[in-house]
């Protein structure tokens, strides 16, 4: 860069970009005390406080927006009006499902990986039957509350 000339990588003259060092933001005189350092109003502390309290201010927002907005407006309550139901799902490996569907009348054996396939047409009584014949999985807060009674049952014969 040369001083009044146009800056090498571009073309904008180098009058137009001014850089200021510190001691010419600042002069002091000679004699005179340098200008005092700027002090937060409630020091360090309360901005702490505060940048705190807007983290969970935002964090409350996320977590009532994800337990009730999604929950009801998400892809899994239009997916649950629709034309398609996923009945079961066996995972094969990490990359490789088995669903059993409902669409348009008929129960469907689908494969999804590298390369999604229709496997089968399945009787639909026949599979009604063997999901109803299968135990059901527990959602995980029922098993947290079952864990938590029988451990308080445990503490309270001892």
């Amino acid at each position: 860069m040369v001083a009044g000339g146009l800056c090498r990588r571009s073309s904008l003259p180098l009058r137009a970009v001014r850089v200021y060092s510190p001691a010419v933001l600042v002069p002091a005189a000679a004699g005179q005390p340098a200008a005092p350092a700027v002090e937060l109003p409630g020091g360090y502390g309360q901005l702490l406080v505060t940048t705190l309290i807007v983290l969970a201010v935002v964090c409350a927002a996320a977590w009532l927006l994800l337990r009730f907005a999604l929950r009801r407006f998400g892809p899994s309550a239009r997916a649950a009006a629709g034309p398609i139901r996923i009945l079961a799902r066996a995972p094969l490996d990490a990359r490789q499902t088995l669903f059993i569907v409902e669409a348009g009348g008929k129960t469907l054996l689908v494969g999804a990986g590298d390369r999604p396939a229709l496997i089968a047409e399945l009787d639909p009584d026949a599979v009604a039957a063997a999901l109803a014949a299968a135990p059901t999985a527990r959602p995980f807060a029922e098993v947290l509350r079952g864990l938590a009674a029988g451990k308080s049952r445990k503490e309270t014969s001892s």
